[in-house]
């Protein structure tokens, strides 16, 4: 990942090679104001050109004091992400795809974290009557297998949000999310997937 991070690294360790690679990070944990953070929980985030994309950043998240999660926003991504482009999206998708293969994963069977967390946000506004429509220019869906014990899901997506009082502009949530999931959660998934596309298939033989 970016600047030699891996998975399970420290957050000393996360530090020390975001600040090689010229990066300030801003340490935060449950005592910090609206972190949001639990016990043994961390987050370090750094921020500025990712990618090559102005403006982005990385919330790195530690449980137990091991990375088990690494959240981009790309092009001042969220609230007030007027900057977002189709074609920093594209380029991201390019990159993922050279490095991981076609993604691998049916999208709807797993949603990494930040995906519930801008789905939420979006869904707020929307109830408030500050969002209207949305739009979902690109999901992909990647797993990697890390060891017998774990997978690492990937999750690209770009939705765009006009607002009510000015369908003509629109925030937009490009994101790219790594997560750490346990191997036989996601087997039981994908096997309890499985079994529904086959009774379905049979179903429909049935039918016709």
């Amino acid at each position: 990942m970016h600047s030699g991070v891996q998975f399970g690294m420290t957050v000393d360790e996360v530090v020390e090679l975001e600040e090689k690679s010229g990066f300030e990070c801003k340490v935060y944990d449950e005592n910090s104001e609206y972190s949001g953070l639990g016990p043994n929980e961390h987050e370090v985030r750094v921020e500025g050109k990712i990618a090559s994309i102005d403006e982005s950043s990385i919330e790195y998240y530690f449980v137990d004091n091991a990375l088990t999660i690494a959240w981009y926003e790309f092009g001042n991504s969220g609230w007030g992400g007027f900057s977002y482009s189709p074609d920093d999206f594209d380029t991201v998708e390019t990159a993922l795809v050279n490095k991981y293969g076609e993604p691998n994963c049916p999208t709807g069977l797993f949603d990494s974290f930040a995906f519930t967390d801008d789905v939420e946000s979006i869904t707020h506004c929307q109830e408030c009557d500050v969002y209207g429509d949305c739009d979902i220019y690109g999901l992909s869906n990647w797993l990697i297998p890390l060891n017998d014990n774990a997978c690492i899901f990937i999750e690209h997506y770009l939705i765009s949000a006009e607002f009510v009082d000015d369908p003509s502009f629109a925030d937009g949530y490009h994101t790219l999310c790594y997560q750490v999931m346990d191997a036989t959660e996601v087997k039981s998934v994908l096997q309890n997937a499985a079994d529904e596309f086959l009774d379905n298939s049979q179903q429909l033989e049935d039918d016709i």
